[in-house]
């Protein structure tokens, strides 16, 4: 056994809930699979069983009895949809049978056995699969430590071997798996199971021991070393067998594979000690294969045992820097990845910051030429897919096409080798061949692999470029496991690697039956930056009927775009100067150009508090994001954050000692303006006050009574040159005025560091128009002197047509504190948008009346109507006759009882039940379900219409409702929406068919091409439930180049278990070179329960057959 055939692990479902391996995967009849275990544990050899022997009870089920021996089932024996009796026997006279007609069941049967962890055992059975829809059939294995398969003792490291609807033949087929037991286990709880609807037989399944665990764990830091990188680690740890001698010599050599001198060889080590060796990668000849080879010998120099690993060096690719940021056209790059998006996509995918997305898997150079063309046309990247059919060593010839003939293309980004190869049942040895192919061909864009599994992580980031997580916790697990496994997999990636997360974004039960909100995506991409990733990706734009653009979470991801792009400008331009967390908060401090960013966020209940150290004391700190936009100055040496429930905060700190130096450029540049002796020396006299301000602000400790009196020194400096230019200039001093003021508003930070001025707003939000807002100023005095002659002022938008307000304050004596409030109303509704208000306090220390200190705060507010209106469906999809429901919510933004009329615009005869008026409590939160009904006779359109919301003559708001006509019955009829893998049409099964963009309208139709040898040339959608009365009338349209041979377009009727079949009711269709409508009606037999569209071309034809827009709608029989 090689190094990797030990460090594959096991699928962590529990931990993530998923089930990919069932609908990445399309397992071959004989599938081996290891785990990667990254930690090993010494135990005796198994003596419970040996190799070969079966642990399994009655796998043969002919011990049977009233139930079969040793097998539990889903809901019992008595359930009907599992039976043993001789239609599932495969031999002898019994086997097992699962039948179900309901989808999401998943029935199955189990048996509980006895292991030894870290060993390696093979599961193996004769299965046989009839008319199977959904995911498909075989096994899952779930891990247990102890001595009970209990919730508490699972180790979160299930594993699932699936075999898809499109392998299942309907004949007997042997299946085995090779796996190893991870590390603790002691129980294996085994599934047979059905993953859909249909009829699974198994017989014969078997359980055995394979091999024993090994001697030898050996690890390399890295498989792929990159030039330049001069220190390489080998890792080895020793585990007896029993009867072996207390220790072995352990002998370790790195040497060229083809033969040759060794680079490093091991000083005489024993196993008694685990053994370390370093080497220089930059002796290993560049893409030339080496050999590790870690051997054991007995006293008489007898090889006992050996491992080996392969590695390689590399040129790092040249779109990759060394500290791990990307480059794009030389520029650093923060890359937003998104998964599963269409063509039709790209044109709005930059909407949501997105920069890179998935292309889709493909085996064609023409589609992949298309899309690449589409990304470079709509802006983006693609990071393009070279596992088609979810294959590596298989796609080999494919992927050397690909990338020699798009490597020079200008929207490439990077190729991703393999999608989670863990969960994939990828071999090591592929992936590493994959990688060198790949990187041989194209020295410039990198690798990309992304992997689910924490236990996973420190193999697959060995074997890539851009190494990313995908952790999708919501709604079962807490959304702090994300910067968890972010942190994890940074810390094995170093330095030298880019580290990206994917972003849950997305609505797929049943495992992920919630769709995430704007706060918890946030929370997500805080999380992974304090981490340390350096790009981030949503999942995803299209899954099983969900489109991300269409949801509720949408208009949030576009609203955050600016914030992400200033995110990766911080990360790929500044260095990182700190980081940290506390309880349940992370933080991370970024510095550059003379100023910090801090990001913070907090993943616990309650409210949370972090205290931030930095360098330097005194700072000008903005709020940026993750609450309303606020500017304070402090004095001290640290950041104190207090948070909320899923708060992430993004602020720009600028340092005293910046703003002083800046105010000292300035001055640099204004001395020039003008060679009067007076005015050259007023500017040399600031020049030597800033940088005593400067000098106060370094010294240590620093004292800020010192630093206040600088400041103030500045502004009389500031002052003598103002007075000069009102004497001695023209107007065209104008702009150096505004440059003096500029400067005497920097200073006047520093100046007033004393007292701390905070402006506020009723409800943190600006409501109108007709009620009045209150902005809340306030000044503490934190000095030793009194603040005198204290004025506060607000100035507003233009839009808003308000002059600025302005109030006295009463003088501030030392630890004291005073306030007002400025009342102001809006006469009409500017702009929905946020809208900066701007603050300023003016003062006199009572020791310096001659010198005033102006400051200036701003907030950004959002303006917002008197009552919101949300509807909790905008959009209705509907069929005439029938009514559909939506909800209404409405919430009072202010404390008086409002009453609300409603009125709905309608197309004609249409109806709702929706109130005319409402009378809603102040601040009360109300919600309206209603009903909209359809009248019988329409077409199949979209109609628009509105709800609008009126407070007595004032119009507040309209709110339009989509209402969508579409008694088409069949899902996905224009084969526009793709499947998980992004390969194939979603709700179609195309068997040997090809999703093509030869259509008729939109992008994709499908196609079957002659095949002589293919008796059951088909494309099959998804089941259609039918109801008793109705017959259905079908249509679509059919380009067909075959002048031989039949094609034909059939209904499928069967019973209500979808598997069995009643009849095919066949039409032909004849050649034609151009694209033709077919129709037709059919009534289905009494006893059907199902219709489903086939679409075929026989063994005779000659040519490709395209099928698009097809439609089944019921109408009544009579």
């Amino acid at each position: 056994m090689n190094a990797f055939s030990k460090s594959w692990e096991g699928q962590g479902m529990k931990e993530d809930m998923r089930v990919m391996g069932i609908w990445r995967e399309r397992p071959v009849f004989v599938l081996w699979f290891v785990c990667f275990l990254a930690l090993w544990i010494a135990i005796p050899a198994p003596a419970a069983a040996e190799g070969g022997d079966d642990l399994l009870i009655n796998g043969d089920f002919e011990q049977q009895g009233t139930i079969p021996a040793g097998w539990s089932a889903f809901e019992g024996w008595t359930n009907p949809e599992l039976s043993v009796s001789a239609a599932g026997a495969y031999s002898g006279t019994a086997g097992l049978r699962i039948s179900t007609a309901l989808a999401n069941r998943n029935p199955w049967v189990r048996q509980t056995v006895q292991i030894e962890e870290q060993t390696e055992y093979k599961l193996a059975a004769w299965i046989r699969g009839t008319g199977v829809q959904g995911s498909g059939a075989g096994f899952k294995l779930e891990f247990y430590k102890g001595t009970a398969a209990t919730s508490a003792n699972n180790l979160n490291f299930d594993q699932t071997f699936i075999t898809a609807p499109t392998e299942l033949t309907g004949d007997w087929e042997y299946h085995e798996y090779v796996f190893a037991a991870p590390e603790e286990a002691t129980l294996v709880v085994v599934y047979a199971r059905l993953y859909g609807t249909g009829t699974l037989d198994m017989d014969e399944i078997s359980f055995t021991l394979e091999r024993e665990r090994s001697r030898i764990e050996l690890d390399t830091d890295s498989i792929f070393y990159y030039t330049g990188m001069t220190v390489g680690t080998v890792n080895a740890d020793f585990y007896p067998h029993q009867g072996d001698p207390a220790r072995f010599r352990v002998e370790a050599t790195i040497a060229p594979e083809a033969g040759g001198t060794p680079i490093a060889v091991s000083d005489a080590t024993y196993t008694d000690q685990p053994l370390t060796m370093t080497f220089n990668p930059d002796l290993l000849v560049k893409q030339q294969p080496y050999r590790v080879v870690v051997r054991l010998l007995d006293d008489s120099q007898q090889e006992i045992a050996r491992e080996t690993e392969r590695i390689f060096r590399f040129d790092r690719p040249s779109m990759l820097k060394e500290d791990g940021t990307l480059l794009v056209d030389n520029e650093p790059f923060f890359p937003v990845m998104a998964y599963h998006v269409a063509l039709r996509d790209y044109p709005y995918a930059g909407e949501a910051g997105v920069n890179v997305v998935q292309a889709n898997g493909t085996n064609s150079s023409e589609q992949l030429q298309a899309m690449l063309d589409a990304a470079l046309q709509n802006g983006i990247k693609l990071a393009v897919p070279l596992y088609y059919q979810m294959k590596v060593q298989e796609n080999m010839e494919l992927i050397e096409t690909l990338v020699t003939e798009f490597r020079n293309h200008p929207a490439l980004f990077a190729w991703m080798v393999m999608d989670e190869p863990a969960l994939n049942h990828k071999t090591k040895e592929e992936l590493v061949e994959a990688y060198r192919l790949v990187r041989t061909l194209d020295p410039v864009h990198p690798v990309y692999m992304v992997e689910a599994l924490p236990r996973s992580y420190a193999f697959t980031e060995k074997l890539t470029d851009i190494f990313a997580t995908d952790v999708y916790p919501i709604p079962r697990n807490p959304i702090s496991i994300v910067g968890e496994r972010v942190a994890l997999a940074k810390q094995l990636a170093g330095e030298h690697q880019p580290v990206m997360n994917i972003i849950q974004a997305m609505y797929n039960p049943p495992n992920w039956p919630v769709l995430t909100t704007i706060e918890q995506v946030r929370n997500m991409i805080y999380q992974s930056l304090a981490s340390g990733a350096q790009g981030m990706g949503y999942y995803s734009f299209n899954e099983n009927g969900f489109v991300l653009r269409d949801s509720t979470l949408w208009p949030g991801l576009v609203g955050i775009r600016q914030e992400i792009e200033q995110i990766g400008e911080i990360v790929t331009s500044l260095e990182v100067a700190d980081s940290g967390q506390a309880a349940d908060v992370q933080w991370r401090l970024w510095q550059g150009g003379g100023e910090w960013y801090a990001a913070v966020v907090y993943t616990g209940n309650g409210s949370g508090e972090v205290t931030i150290p930095l360098a330097e004391s005194g700072y000008e700190a903005v709020l940026l994001y993750g609450d309303i936009y606020k500017e304070t100055v402090k004095t001290g040496n640290s950041l104190t954050v207090t948070l909320e429930p899923l708060q992430a905060l993004l602020y720009r700190l600028t340092p005293f000692s910046t703003i002083a130096g800046q105010a000292r450029s300035e001055l640099a540049s204004l001395s020039s303006w003008s060679n009067n002796l007076d005015w050259q020396d007023a500017v040399d006299s600031l020049d030597e006050t800033l940088q005593e301000l400067l000098d106060e602000l370094a010294a240590s400790p620093t004292t800020f009574d010192a630093v206040v009196s600088a400041a103030l020194d500045g502004l009389d400096g500031v002052d003598v040159l103002l007075d000069w230019l009102d004497i001695h200039a023209s107007g065209a001093a104008e702009s150096v005025k505004e440059r003096l003021e500029q400067l005497r508003l920097e200073l006047g930070t520093i100046a007033g560091a004393s007292a701390a001025f905070k402006m506020e707003l009723n409800d943190e939000r600006i409501i109108g128009p007709s009620v009045v807002n209150e902005v809340y100023a306030s000044v503490a005095n934190t000095g030793t002197q009194a603040l005198q002659q204290v004025e506060v002022s607000v100035a507003f938008p233009e839009s808003f047509g308000l002059m600025p307000l302005e109030q006295a304050m009463s003088s501030i004596g030392a630890s004291q504190e005073a306030s007002a409030v400025l009342p102001f109303t809006l006469s009409h509704t500017p702009f929905a948008a946020d809208y900066r208000l701007n603050a300023t306090v003016s003062f006199v220390y009572a020791d310096r009346q001659g010198t005033r200190v102006v400051m200036q705060r701003s907030a950004v507010y959002p303006l917002v109507d008197i009552v919101d209106g949300q509807l909790s469906l905008s959009a209705l999809t509907m069929q005439a006759g029938k009514s559909y429901s939506s909800a209404l919510r409405l919430e009072n933004r202010v404390a008086d009882s409002l009453p609300i009329s409603l009125k709905a615009l309608l197309p004609s005869e249409w109806t709702i039940t929706l109130p005319p008026q409402v009378e809603i409590a102040g601040h009360e939160v109300l919600n309206l379900p209603f009903e909209v009904h359809v009248p019988s006779g329409v077409t199949d359109q979209v109609y628009t219409a509105q709800i609008r919301l009126s407070s007595g003559e004032t119009l507040i708001r309209s709110l339009p409702l989509t209402l969508e006509v579409n008694h088409n019955l069949l899902p996905n009829p224009g084969f526009e929406a793709a499947n998980l893998q992004g390969n194939g049409p979603a709700d179609w099964t195309l068997r040997q068919g090809i999703w093509s963009e030869d259509s008729r309208s939109g992008q994709y139709a499908v196609a079957l091409q002659p095949d002589p040898g293919n008796n059951w040339n088909v494309i099959t959608s998804a089941l259609i439930p039918v109801e008793d009365g109705f017959r259905y009338e079908w249509s679509g349209w059919v380009k067909n180049e075959s002048d031989q041979g039949g094609v034909a377009v059939g209904i499928r009727e069967s019973y209500a278990n979808g598997a069995t079949s009643i009849r095919y009711a066949w039409s032909s269709v004849p050649y034609s070179e151009d694209w033709a409508f077919y129709s037709g009606v059919m009534e289905p037999s009494p006893t059907a329960r199902h219709i489903q569209l086939y679409l075929m071309s026989d063994t005779g034809t000659n040519g490709t057959a395209w099928f698009d827009d097809w439609y089944i709608r019921a109408i009544p029989a009579n």
